[in-house]
């Protein structure tokens, strides 16, 4: 008997979000229905983190006057480390 497959809520979604410590400026993150994981360079040297998703606190919305444009819209996936917490969308 085989076993049942695991329900997946949504399939794994892999981009680049800033970084301003990271080099170019940017790392890559991979949300999976259990966990987050975040690549990136720093000095040259390749790191990888993986969170699980329970660790999270949970999804803000954020609103920012920008002044010249009016508003913009930031959600990101917050956590209690700033370099954990990871940007959406924006």
């Amino acid at each position: 008997m085989q076993p049942a497959p695991k329900y997946v809520a949504f399939e794994a979604r892999r981009f680049a979000a800033p970084d301003p410590r990271a080099d170019g400026r940017r790392r890559f993150v991979r949300l999976d229905g259990d966990k987050v994981a975040i690549d990136r360079v720093v000095g040259g040297v390749s790191m990888r983190v993986t969170v699980p998703t329970s660790a999270y606190r949970g999804v803000a919305l954020r609103v920012v006057d920008t002044r010249e444009d009016g508003f913009a819209y930031e959600i990101r996936l917050v956590h209690a480390d700033p370099d954990l917490s990871v940007a959406l969308a924006e």
